[in-house]
């Protein structure tokens, strides 16, 4: 049986995921405006809000499958760990003035926070989700032992 403590905090991240994920597309306009000024090839902006949408809810999901079905446990938590890791990587290239170009925070949930900000607060789910599932990892092993 999963620890409530794992349990919670993946339910935690998946919410935040699909809050961002919802909000993105209550502001699609918005969020392909600001794309449109990006580096990306013209055209590109309406596919990248989609794709962007459509990893965070495949993350999201991947965690609650994780906390919810046993036999998931193992790999439903990876597409929430790769996703935040180029979240994060995106944010300190951003705070550290490491690209040719104005990136933006094209997701509404962080967009009225600065790159530090930002950095923080992805560094954050990022550790909850990397850390918890090692841990969940480490005690799969044991118990099959």
């Amino acid at each position: 049986m999963m620890k409530r403590y794992t349990a919670v905090t993946w339910i935690a991240v998946a919410l935040v995921m699909v809050f961002a994920a919802g909000t993105t597309v209550a502001d699609l306009k918005g969020a392909v405006y600001k794309m449109n000024n990006q580096w990306l090839p013209a055209g590109w902006a309406r596919a990248t809000v989609w794709v962007n949408f459509s990893l965070q809810l495949l993350a999201a999901t991947g965690l609650l499958c994780a906390v919810f079905f046993n036999g998931a446990r193992r790999w439903a938590w990876w597409p929430a760990g790769v996703l935040l890791t180029g979240y994060t990587l995106y944010a300190l290239i951003a705070y550290n003035d490491w690209a040719p170009w104005e990136l933006c925070a094209c997701i509404s949930l962080i967009d009225g926070m600065t790159w530090g900000q930002t950095l923080v607060f992805n560094t954050i789910l990022l550790t909850l989700v990397w850390v918890v599932g090692w841990i969940v990892r480490r005690e799969r092993r044991r118990t099959m032992t």
